[in-house]
């Protein structure tokens, strides 16, 4: 039986299971004793630190495996965000830093979430100390941990460990805590810091760590103009200056748009300023903020070649259609500027390899970035010339053998990692590549391939090379000899949904993110086990089938769609439905139900495609090999009208008792940025600040084939069929009424099928109590204030002698914050909200799971807080050309 009060809730690498509100809620690691969700790597002192959500996770680089955890201020709090931002070109940090190496001491500086400084002796890992840093010289008002509070955007440590500098810079970017806004990115607190360390103090004593020269923006500030703040910097390690760029100036009305560069120089009592580089945005139809990203510092002295280099990284809402690197003499504050002309207009990374004196750059093959569309070039070599004193262009590389999921899916050249002076390692989107230069040209070889797994910084040890694996979550291991791809070290994992058996003793934990090689985890409470299950594509759903004890795994590819079968039992897969044997050439395979008559019913073909549309395939679950009852691709979805570009379509079932029939609703499914496009969302184009086409969708009834096909549009997502009589055997006060949400809030009158009332009410979740016969409905408000600039109202949907009411309940049940789910528990008859984030969106409180009477309304919520902080990524939730709108539902088990 199932136990009667356990809820488990799922928030990044850590499940959440609460046995009733008496106890303290524990968490499930997935994988067990693998470390955590990690952000960041880096080699310090013949070990891996990897940056968790809950702290430092440390790995030996001899055995690869987890040596040691340093948890963050010992609160026991996990910080993390619900959906990170794996890459966005429009927002990302090339130089991000959360931690930088000290030789001179062996220490390791770390920012932590809640933008404290942890620092950790790396010869002995117990020894640790947490402080805050001091802003203005011989004070400390602990400004960063105080007032900016959390991390929300940039963070970039550099450390000069010259013997007589011992400096330590530190850039942060953080929303503002007054000027609150979700979204405004443009409206940030900056710090920029100089720091002089004394290697002969312990981290914790006073004259350890002084502020030698600060630099505050403050967006409230009416003298800071928003090209003001510093985006990043390097240093000069021949002399004391340094380098900042910033966004620059946009003046639309004398058509200038330039960046600014500023070389400045560490003196005894500050910083002075030497030089402003004026960079210009050129080109016809140039405008907007001509924003500069990557910087890179080349000192080569065999060669002689000594630069500073800036590149471009188009401001999201920019014209850049001549892009250029900026390139600065580092011998000389006063010589001439050289520019070079750049492949793309958004440099992700860049290397220098001094072998043949030869800068490398990675950028993404997007034809709104790269200046040659034709050529999808994502790498470019360019060979310093001494004649001219230049870099110039030497060879181009468009090497791309990864599936191409949609039309959205661009190969991006994220991270570049030196193994030596002609090799480097790139980490991509859909995996690992080398550049090896041999005789006379350049060789490029693909290592490790997983489509959609975002691989990040590479962490040269010995003879290995440690690489950031961003959504399988973990640190795939290269030899660099080889270059054989060793291991996969993983460290966490995502979990949106859950699914379980029929007695609970077997759960799978998975999400639906557009990668592969992902897999999911298998979980059995009684023996508090794990097991990792392998899945080579992105999983569409997952159900359980009753009648055979079966897990079912749709594999979501562009492939012939198949339908994996494993074992509830020991998870072994057993059996393989191919989609095919129905309908050559079907791909796509997404979400499915079992119904209570026996049937499997599947979506399939749920990528958008001119040539057909959606189909539904029926299957007798109840034999063994689950043989074809019927197929029908759904009906013209009258797309004339909309012309907007959409990647999939997304599903939801419910089973209606009277007709003994599967609703199913189905929409076009917005575009997200990657790999969340292919997951459901609850937040749709109403964000947009430019009014869109209506978008279609679909109402269908199925029995063993289609027999009802009805148009509805407005994202038509879940919905729910309350059953013909309510707990205590009365009749419903819904029976004959099916509830779609959505943008709109559909109700099906299905005794009278061709009926349908639509309602202007734009809800993210329903849910339905059987005992008080009664639904209750979530709605986000965005019209409040900008400091708590979202919360979410409990609505009641039910029907009186006026008819339909929709309409908020108390106002105790209005509450700052978003939620992940909402659901009712019927063994104690209660109505749960998992709250995720807080109003402030800084991680100041922690996740809760709320729940509430509906008998007793004036009681108001009950809470339990789960041990998790979570923030928003600063631009989420905004008129958002990003992409990133977006909010998804997660399913909890009880």
């Amino acid at each position: 039986m199932k136990h009667i009060t356990k809820y488990t809730i799922i928030l990044l690498a850590s499940l959440t299971s609460i046995f009733g509100f008496a106890q303290t809620p524990t968490t499930i690691d997935l994988p067990s004793n693998g470390g955590s969700m990690i952000g960041e790597i880096i080699s310090a002192n013949g070990k891996i630190f990897a940056y968790g959500t809950d702290g430092i996770s440390v790995f030996d680089t001899i055995n690869n495996s987890l040596i040691n955890k340093v948890t963050f201020d010992n609160s026991g709090i996990f910080f993390g965000k619900f959906n990170p931002v794996y890459y966005d070109g429009g927002f990302a940090s090339p130089d991000q830093s959360m931690m930088v190496y000290n030789p001179n001491n062996q220490y390791l500086y770390v920012v932590t979430p809640k933008l404290k400084f942890l620092v950790i002796n790396t010869s002995n890992i117990g020894q640790t100390w947490t402080i805050s840093l001091p802003v203005e010289t011989g004070s400390n008002p602990d400004y960063l941990d105080e007032v900016l509070e959390s991390q929300s955007s940039v963070v970039i440590l550099k450390y000069d460990d010259r013997i007589n500098k011992n400096r330590l810079y530190v850039h942060v970017s953080a929303r503002d805590p007054i000027i609150n806004c979700t979204g405004n990115f443009h409206v940030q607190k900056t710090l920029f810091g100089i720091y002089d360390v004394n290697t002969g103090i312990n981290p914790d004593q006073a004259g350890h760590i002084t502020a030698h020269y600060i630099e505050i923006k403050d967006p409230g500030d009416p003298d800071v103009a928003l090209g003001d703040h510093i985006n990043n910097f390097v240093f000069n390690e021949e002399n004391d200056y340094f380098y900042v760029v910033k966004l620059g100036i946009k003046d639309s009305q004398n058509n200038i748009s330039r960046a600014i560069i500023e070389i400045r120089e560490v003196t005894i009592n500050g910083s002075d300023l030497i030089r402003t580089i004026n960079f210009d945005n050129m080109g016809i139809g140039a405008s907007g903020y001509f924003k500069m990203g990557k910087m890179l510092y080349i000192n080569d002295t065999a060669n002689g070649i000594h630069k500073i280099i800036t590149f471009p990284f188009a401001y999201f809402v920019s014209s850049v259609p001549e892009p250029r690197f900026c390139v600065i003499d580092g011998d000389s504050s006063n010589a001439a500027i050289d520019t070079v002309s750049s492949p793309s207009k958004k440099i992700l990374d860049a290397v220098y390899l001094e072998e043949n004196q030869d800068l490398i750059v990675s950028y993404a093959p997007d034809n709104n970035e790269i200046v040659y569309a034709d050529t999808n070039t994502n790498i470019a070599v360019f060979r310093y010339d001494s004649l001219v004193d230049s870099f110039v262009l030497f060879d181009q590389f468009d090497d791309d053998n990864s599936p191409k999921t949609s039309d959205f899916d661009i190969n991006a050249s994220l991270h570049l990692t030196k193994i030596n002076g002609s090799t480097v390692l790139i980490g991509k989107k859909d995996g690992i590549a080398k550049l090896e230069y041999n005789i006379d040209k350049y060789t490029y070889d693909t290592l490790h391939s997983a489509e959609g797994n975002f691989f990040w910084k590479g962490a040269v040890s010995g003879n290995k090379t440690f690489v950031h694996n961003a959504v399988a979550n973990g640190i795939e291991v290269i030899d660099n000899t080889t270059f054989n791809h060793l291991n996969s070290i993983r460290t966490g994992y995502s979990v949106y949904y859950i699914e379980a058996n029929e007695d609970g003793s077997n759960l799978y934990f998975y999400n639906t993110l557009n990668s592969y090689d992902v897999g999911l985890y298998a979980y059995k409470p009684e023996e508090n086990t794990t097991t990792h299950i392998n899945i080579e594509t992105a999983i569409g759903d997952v159900v359980y089938n009753q009648y055979q004890d079966h897990f079912l795994i749709s594999k979501f590819e562009a492939a012939n769609a198949k339908i994996l079968v494993f074992d509830a039992s020991n998870n072994d897969l057993i059996n393989e439905i191919d989609l095919g044997e129905e309908l050559p050439g079907v791909q796509f395979a997404k979400e499915m139900f079992i119904s209570p008559k026996g049937r499997l019913i599947v979506c399939a073909d749920m990528n958008s495609n001119s040539n057909k549309k959606p189909s539904v395939f029926i299957y007798d679950a109840t034999v063994s090999n689950y043989s074809a009852v019927s197929h029908k691709e759904v009906a013209d979805f009258n797309m004339s009208a909309y012309n907007v570009e959409f990647p999939y379509y997304a599903a939801y079932f419910d089973y209606n008792q009277y007709d003994s029939s599967v609703y199913i609703s189905m929409a076009v499914q917005d575009l997200k940025l990657m790999p969340y496009n292919s997951q459901t969302s609850s937040l749709y184009r109403n964000f947009d600040s430019l009014p869109l086409p209506t978008p279609p969708g679909k109402l269908l009834a199925v029995r063993d084939s289609i027999y009802i096909d009805v148009n509805i549009a407005d994202f038509p997502a879940k919905l729910i069929c309350p059953p013909v009589f309510d707990e205590s055997g009365d009749s419903s006060q819904y029976f004959g009424k099916l509830f779609v949400i959505g943008e709109q809030l559909h109700v099906h009158d299905y005794i009278n099928p061709n009926t349908i009332l639509h309602y202007p009410h734009y809800f993210i979740n329903i849910a339905y109590s059987s005992f008080h016969d009664k639904l209750f409905a979530v709605k986000e408000d965005t019209t409040v204030g900008c400091k708590e600039d979202r919360r979410f109202e409990i609505w009641e949907i039910y029907y009186d002698e006026d008819g339909i009411q929709i309409q908020p309940t108390m106002t105790a049940f209005i509450n700052d914050g978003q939620i992940a789910s909402m659901f009712y528990n019927p063994y104690d008859r209660r109505i749960y909200v998992y709250q995720k984030i807080d109003g402030a969106k800084l991680g100041r409180k922690e996740v809760q799971l709320m729940s509430f009477d509906p008998s007793y309304p004036n009681q108001g919520w009950e809470t339990e807080t789960l041990g998790i902080s979570s923030y928003f990524p600063d631009y989420d939730h905004t008129v958002d050309l990003s992409q990133f709108y977006y909010y998804n539902m997660t399913t909890p088990y009880i």
